[in-house]
Formats: structure tokens, C-alpha cells, sequence
């Protein structure tokens, strides 16, 4: 789960807390940090959501803090953004989404291009390999896995073998 788009569900359940305004973007604001530096952030995010509700009650729509909370609780497992930023891995999608515009729109949405599964999917193996620079080192792993095949000739040529003329 992206950083950006589970900010966009926190956004929701401040604005039904606190309604729109200045209060609402600043307890998001603490939020968004929470989950991005505080190990356990989207547990503590959920708990502080939790808790001024029960407080404070809602100012906004009562489906919508419903429907942005549970949304939250059910990928909660995904987004442990403070351990994946310590490991120094992505937390938003740009890096997926920009992979997939080079590795697969640039070559596969040319004009008058059309594909079937198993054709783009041999094209897609190639053009990873080249993109990712392991071209050589692909190559030999596929030609050391295929057996040597020599035709066998049966006969012989001036006493030697034809099998072994080769």
C-alpha cells in the first residue's frame, strides 16, 4: 500500500472528525509523520482516530470516517512505512509506476502495435534483461541450459567415425 494514497484515507477521517479546515490538516499533518517515522505508526494513527472519536464525536460523514477507517485497519499490515524507510525501500508507488511506463508502455503501446499473451510475454523477458543491464549473463544461463545437440551421422570418413568428425 502507497504512502500517498493511504494519506488520502487519513485526509477523510480527519475532515469527518474535525470537518474541513485548519484543525483537520494539522492533525493529518501529525499523522502522515506517525506513519512514516514511528514504528507501529499506522497502529497509533488508528488509535488517535479511535480515541477522538469516542471523544469528541463526528463533525463530518459518518460513512465516509466508517468507510476510510475500516479501509485503513484492513491494509494496516502494508503499511509499516517507518520499517520499509530504515530498510530503504519505497513507500509511495512512483518507482512501480515508472517502471512499468519503461519496461512495458514505451515498447507496448506503439502505434499499430498488437500483441498476443504468449509473443508480449517473450518480448517483455528480453526487454527486462536488456533494461536491467543482466543481457549477457541471461544469455549464457539460457544457452548453458540447453543441451548440445550434434547430429549424428552413422557411417565413417577416411577410418574416423562421422559422429565424432565434428
Amino acid at each position: 500500500m502507497d504512502n500517498y494514497h493511504t494519506c488520502c484515507y487519513l485526509g477523510k477521517v480527519a475532515e469527518s472528525i474535525f470537518g474541513p479546515g485548519r484543525e483537520a490538516h494539522s492533525w493529518a499533518a501529525r499523522m502522515r509523520r506517525w506513519l512514516k517515522d514511528k514504528p507501529g505508526g499506522i497502529h497509533r494513527v488508528l488509535r488517535s482516530a479511535g480515541a477522538l472519536r469516542t471523544t469528541r464525536g463526528l463533525i463530518g460523514d459518518d460513512k465516509e470516517y466508517q468507510a476510510a477507517y475500516a479501509f485503513l485497519h484492513k491494509h494496516a499490515r502494508w503499511m509499516d512505512y517507518g520499517a520499509r524507510r530504515r530498510r530503504k525501500l519505497p513507500i509511495g508507488s512512483g518507482v512501480t509506476e515508472a517502471a512499468c511506463k519503461i519496461v512495458f508502455s514505451q515498447r507496448f503501446k506503439c502505434s499499430g502495435m498488437k500483441w498476443d499473451i504468449a509473443g508480449g510475454a517473450v518480448i517483455l523477458q528480453l526487454r527486462v534483461a536488456a533494461l536491467s543491464r543482466t543481457w549477457t549473463a541471461v544469455r549464457n544461463a539460457m544457452l548453458a541450459s540447453q543441451a548440445p545437440t550434434l547430429p549424428r551421422i552413422h557411417g565413417q570418413i577416411d577410418g574416423l567415425p562421422l559422429a565424432n568428425a565434428a
